[in-house]
């Protein structure tokens, strides 16, 4: 299952609500909470794929003015039988310093945290290749570790065809019996449409031009610097 949730949406006065139920991206992550269409590149950063919580089935809520928003929810496991597993909840908010044609810089900041299966944690990274079997970096089994934490900060400028794009996160393995597991990783951006196509931005997360609508379709140039430190 991808997404599979029924959403009501209203407005009171400037602030627009969201309240949505079943299976959704949860709000930890800019990058994750993009589309995935939409991928600036052929895998999401390290940082992402390790510490984004991803599709869970739950309940929502979120609210916004003109250049804030934030969202909260409650989430258990996800529907495909075999995947992630673990009740949990998780709260973002975002603000725009400036908002502009052409000009709009985002800065956000989100937590989430979740119980862990048999109460055992593995964090561990494919060389920013999906398919990849290979791991780089792994921590191990972990047993005795009741819930990971996560905290995220998140910063944005889109200047007409220029994205700029950085998160660092900060996660924490509450454990029994030992000390707790610590772990952190981050990666910043940048990513430049050829032809001059505007990026465009809604709700807390930014969107490329519509490929099939363009002449020749959508050519970008992109760059990305990718840091994972799992040893504590």
């Amino acid at each position: 299952f991808l997404d599979a949730n029924v959403r009501a949406r209203w407005q009171s006065g400037d602030l627009k609500h969201s309240l949505r139920v079943g299976q959704f991206k949860q709000p930890n992550s800019l990058e994750e909470l993009s589309s995935t269409g939409a991928n600036d590149f052929i895998a999401k950063a390290t940082a992402t794929s390790t510490y984004a919580i991803g599709r869970r089935l739950g309940l929502g809520y979120e609210l916004g003015g003109q250049r804030w928003g934030v969202s909260a929810s409650v989430f258990g496991d996800e529907l495909t039988n075999g995947l992630a597993e673990g009740n949990g909840q998780a709260l973002r908010g975002w603000w725009l310093p400036h908002a502009g044609a052409g000009n709009t810089v985002h800065l956000g900041i989100n937590h989430a945290r979740h119980d862990l299966p048999a109460n055992t944690l593995r964090l561990r990274a494919r060389p920013n290749a999906d398919l990849a079997d290979v791991r780089l970096i792994d921590t191990g089994r972990l047993p005795g570790t009741d819930r990971l934490a996560t905290t995220g900060v998140e910063a944005l400028w889109l200047a007409g065809p220029w994205k700029l794009q950085a998160e660092y996160f900060t996660a924490t393995g509450q454990r029994q019996a030992s000390a707790d597991f610590d772990s952190h990783g981050g990666y910043a951006s940048a990513v430049y449409n050829l032809g001059g196509h505007a990026w465009s931005y809604s709700g807390g997360v930014p969107s490329p031009p519509k490929a099939g609508s363009l002449a020749g379709g959508l050519w970008q140039l992109g760059a990305r610097y990718d840091q994972l430190d799992l040893d504590d």
